[in-house]
């Protein structure tokens, strides 16, 4: 009987997913009133999904180890506190993964070496603070406080880069980007043209 369900249960997402086109779908974005957006190759065509108990999403990534979808999330509308979940893409259900000792995550992202990198936001007393989660021992450590933490208001991304296996920070409204070396442990700031805006994520 639990076989039968299993089946139902897949071929019955399948045929959900076969219907609104989310195979050909190239862009998943989660936005600010926790919302999942599936969109097609045009971008001008989407499929909605709500997640379930978010009150507001703040990051979005795929994890290369197990190939499941990962999400910065805020499910307390008077906390304001942010932590990491697995998000069922099918139908928006969380499974929390850490609930992070910094509670205001700006935005994170995950390496191929198993670890989750997240920055603090402006209400934290560390702004810009990068914070490193190893996901096999679940020991979150603050790294190190990124230089685009120097103008509190300013918003920041994080990205991973898989081939350098550096962070690269992108402070908005200042139009500058920080490029961290791990095995260094040095950063660099490049200054960019063209994106002065207020920018949370970067890829």
């Amino acid at each position: 009987m639990k076989t039968l369900l299993l089946l139902f249960f897949v071929f019955s997402s399948i045929l959900v997913f076969s219907q609104t086109d989310t195979t050909v779908n190239r862009l998943i974005s989660v936005d600010d009133g926790g919302s999942l957006y599936f969109y097609k190759n045009d971008t001008s065509n989407y499929f909605e999904i709500d997640i379930t108990d978010a009150i507001s999403g703040h990051a979005l990534f795929t994890n290369p180890a197990d190939n499941l979808l990962y999400a910065v999330v805020d499910v307390d509308p008077n906390s304001g506190d942010r932590n990491l979940y697995q998000l069922n893409p099918f139908n928006g259900s969380l499974t929390l993964i850490h609930d992070f000792a910094e509670g205001y995550i700006h935005t994170a992202d995950i390496g191929n070496n198993g670890k989750v990198y997240a920055v603090s936001g402006n209400a934290s007393p560390t702004p810009a603070g990068v914070f490193e989660l190893d996901l096999s021992t679940m020991t979150e450590t603050l790294l190190y406080t990124s230089n685009a933490g120097n103008d509190v208001g300013l918003s920041r991304a994080i990205e991973f880069n898989s081939k350098d296996s550096s962070l690269y920070l992108y402070q908005g409204d200042s139009d500058s980007l920080y490029v961290y070396d791990l095995a260094t442990s040095t950063e660099t700031n490049l200054t960019t043209s063209g994106l002065d805006d207020e920018l949370h994520g970067v890829y």
